[in-house]
């Protein structure tokens, strides 16, 4: 009896964990013994999303063939052919599976070359529960307006690949809220700065405006939104205006090298660009997310550490 093959062909841009189910789920419901996935060329991949208007949301063959070989490296019956990639025109997947044919010679492959005679040959088979919104698109528009969600849809071997290629979707985090909450200098966490240990960013920058030592001790017991109630009426130390964008970046270093989840956290951003978002025209610390305009300068901070994070690590 000649061994059934599932071959599943696509962008895979970039591959997800549906890709990897649907075909664990095609290969157990016919018996196969193998899945083959067989990821188009870049020319075909780049034309198809200029004609989405993404025309910049497009992963190298490299980086997609790592991380199907990733998800593929899971279940010994899963396989990668890159045949697409070596063809110079448009390929079709006559010729992809011609490719396999040839390579598996013995498989059950040519035997349905026109579908509408061999409609009694197809099995319809049913998606795993739990994929609904999991899709390559969902996640190059989760990572392309900031959004929490993509992580979760790719392979954790895959999401470690693709932080590599972080420029190929225009990565952005431009709110710190839900997943990216931590980010914010509203995030309670303690920090330690100048003698005082705070209960977060927030307590603690406001606290440097005082004059004196009495005064930011107070800050040390309110909470986030109380200390910048309270940071907003005190009499401001005169050097503030030119002393103020360097005190936050020490605070930022401070939040993440003293709480180690948190800086695990920040590297997991990979070279996302970090945009302090809002909608209260904060155009200093961050941008204002109708307008367009900021300078981002708390984006900046975070970036910067992450940096000097990651540099440890190398």
């Amino acid at each position: 009896m000649r061994e059934k093959i599932v071959v599943m062909g696509g962008s895979f841009n970039p591959p997800t964990i549906a890709h990897q189910r649907l075909m664990l789920g095609a290969v157990e419901t016919l018996g196969a013994a193998r899945g083959i996935f067989v990821p188009s060329s870049h020319a075909y991949v780049s034309a198809k999303m200029r004609r989405d208007k993404h025309r910049n949301e497009v992963l190298p063959e490299e980086a997609r063939l790592r991380m199907l070989l990733a998800m593929a490296a899971d279940d010994p019956r899963l396989e990668v052919e890159d045949c697409e990639f070596h063809r110079a025109e448009r390929s079709y997947t006559y010729e992809s599976m011609e490719a396999v044919q040839e390579k598996y010679p013995e498989a059950e492959l040519r035997q349905n070359p026109f579908l509408s005679g061999h409609l009694d040959r197809f099995s319809i088979i049913e998606a795993p529960a739990g994929l609904e919104g999991v899709s390559s698109s969902a996640v190059r528009e989760k990572l392309r307006e900031g959004l929490p969600g993509a992580e979760a849809m790719l392979h954790p071997a895959a999401w470690a690949i693709l932080q590599e290629y972080a420029g190929a979707y225009k990565m952005k985090i431009e709110m710190f809220r839900g997943e990216y909450r931590f980010l914010s200098n509203f995030y309670e966490a303690p920090v330690e700065y100048r003698g005082l240990r705070y209960g977060s960013n927030e307590a603690a920058f406001q606290a440097q405006k005082c004059l004196t030592e009495e005064e930011r001790r107070e800050f040390t017991r309110l909470r986030p939104s109380d200390s910048k109630k309270r940071g907003s009426s005190v009499q401001l130390r005169p050097d503030w205006e030119e002393v103020k964008a360097g005190i936050m970046e020490e605070l930022v270093r401070a939040k993440f090298t003293q709480n180690e989840e948190l800086g695990r956290l920040l590297l997991a951003t990979g070279k996302s660009e970090l945009i302090e978002g809002n909608s209260w025209n904060d155009t200093f610390w961050g941008v204002n997310l109708k307008t367009g305009e900021g300078r981002n300068e708390l984006g900046k901070a975070l970036m910067k550490v992450r940096a000097e994070l990651a540099a440890r690590q190398v």
